[in-house]
């Protein structure tokens, strides 16, 4: 009787299916992270909201008191209101960001731990740390894959999701993170500030939304989020059970 010869990944893939429950990646719902993290956008926005519609209460019942008094708690509360919106809606923005990256991590961990022969079934550069995630007897977090597969920002993802032909973003959908990432840099490093060079990346990745108030424009911007996520996800599972 031939004896039957099997390469080494081939060995690895059966293995890793016949003791599933001892997949060594931990287990993870990376659209279930997203709505969590994407609740602290929602609560910036509903603060921003619910603060504005208490001053407009305690404005009619001031100028029940008298029209000088009403004027005067309206333009305080307005000035102090527009400073909250500020913050709020820029740091609204700022989680998105946050949001989408721990999401593209939490990904791969779920994708790792549901769908490993994808990442045996290739030759790239990333072979063998791949190995090690899957078959050393420890349980790994998107934090310890990061490490191994040294992913130091969010271009390494979208590379090793293009390298095992995960489709990630369509061209469209990468220009909107790369505003939301933008707009991020801004707020965090220039304080809100537009220099030169950030006046030179908006010209080249335009607003994905019409020009508006700052406060607006965060809604819609976390509107877009929310819907490209579940967009992405689809996509996704839809292409790795297929």
């Amino acid at each position: 009787m031939p004896t039957l010869y099997i390469s080494k990944q081939l060995y690895e893939t059966i293995l890793i299916f016949q003791f599933k429950d001892e997949n060594m990646i931990q287990k993870a719902n990376a659209i279930e992270t997203f709505q969590k993290n994407i609740e602290r956008t929602d609560m910036l926005i509903t603060a921003m909201e619910k603060i504005g519609a208490y001053n407009r209460i305690y404005q009619y019942k001031a100028y029940e008191i008298n029209s000088e008094y009403g004027r005067v708690v309206t333009e305080s509360q307005n000035k102090e209101l527009i400073k909250i919106e500020q913050f709020c809606a820029e740091h609204a923005i700022i989680s998105l960001a946050t949001a989408f990256e721990t999401y593209i991590k939490e990904l791969l961990q779920q994708l790792l731990y549901s769908y490993p022969a994808i990442f045996l079934c290739h030759n790239t550069k990333y072979d063998s740390q791949i190995r090690e995630l899957l078959t050393k007897r420890k349980k790994f977090d998107y934090e310890q894959i990061e490490d191994i597969l040294k992913l130091k920002n969010r271009f390494d993802y979208f590379d090793i999701f293009k390298i095992y032909s995960i489709s990630l973003l369509t061209p469209e959908e990468s220009q909107f993170i790369e505003y939301i990432y933008i707009k991020r840099n801004c707020f965090v490093h220039n304080a809100g500030k537009i220099d030169k060079k950030t006046k030179l990346k908006f010209r080249k990745i335009p607003s994905p939304i019409e020009k508006t108030y700052l406060t607006t424009e965060s809604k819609r911007l976390r509107t877009k989020m929310k819907k490209l996520i579940k967009n992405i996800d689809g996509r996704i599972k839809k292409t790795l059970d297929q």
